[in-house]
């Protein structure tokens, strides 16, 4: 069995190589002894922030734990958000992507923690990073879509209503996120995917705000995207007439 390392072991080998005192470790770090103490002995888990505090006293880059803290407090645990949404934020300050991976990847086998994550995405957004909001995004629908594929029978309402929403919403953003970067085969589409959401669920701002986005960037689409923006613009319009009864007027 393969033998994870801990932060605390890789703290207490500091302490003993430099020939430091938790007390004088403490006053270094900004900590009070009884935190480095615990933190030692393995009594006590700690923040990111104490983590960093750690990190920096022993004149490491930041995020050098990040790795081991994933794995010393979150994979293989209940996930505690007070403890990972501080850490996702963080995370995204320093662009490390690739622990906002590993740390969606832990938590999303429950779509209970989904709306959680939601809400971090946005905040992200308007902190403009885009990058790690993405990331999120992306997430959680690979989780609900997984889960889709497995339950397709379920009546459950925050599935039937909830997630749909989000479904659209995410989807406006992230063709918005891709289209202000360049990347517009990307952008157009998650943009013809949160249309056809945003239809489904019947959400007519939704599906306005999506219009104007490609309206926006149309001179980027190729000839294959406008026919397919504009036979499901057709197939919408079609809907609603035969859904008001007045379908045999426009044939």
């Amino acid at each position: 069995m393969k033998h994870t390392p801990t932060i605390r072991a890789e703290l207490d080998r500091y302490l003993q190589q430099e020939g430091l005192s938790m007390t004088e470790f403490g006053h270094i770090a900004g900590m009070n002894r009884g935190a480095v103490s615990a933190i030692v002995s393995g009594n006590k888990s700690m923040s990111v922030n104490q983590l960093d505090l750690i990190t920096e006293a022993m004149s490491l880059p930041e995020g050098h734990f990040y790795d081991l803290f994933i794995e010393n407090y979150i994979i293989d645990h209940p996930p505690n958000m007070r403890r990972i949404e501080p850490f996702l934020f963080r995370c995204a300050e320093l662009d490390r992507l690739d622990a906002i991976r590993r740390v969606v990847g832990a938590i999303m086998d429950n779509l209970l923690y989904s709306p959680k994550l939601f809400e971090i995405a946005e905040e992200l957004l308007v902190q403009g990073r885009h990058k790690a909001a993405l990331l999120l995004y992306e997430g959680v629908a690979e989780a609900k879509i997984h889960s889709f594929s497995e339950q397709p029978t379920s009546d459950d309402m925050y599935t039937q209503q909830v997630m749909p929403d989000y479904f659209a919403w995410f989807g406006y953003e992230i063709a918005h996120y891709y289209l202000q970067q360049g990347n517009y085969n990307d952008g157009f589409k998650h943009l013809m995917y949160a249309m056809l959401k945003s239809h489904i669920i019947n959400n007519e701002t939704y599906f306005i705000n999506c219009m104007g986005l490609f309206v926006r960037f149309q001179v980027h689409a190729t000839p294959e995207v406008e026919t397919e923006f504009h036979n499901l613009i057709e197939k919408v319009w079609l809907s609603n007439v035969e859904k008001n009864g007045v379908v045999n007027r426009c044939e």
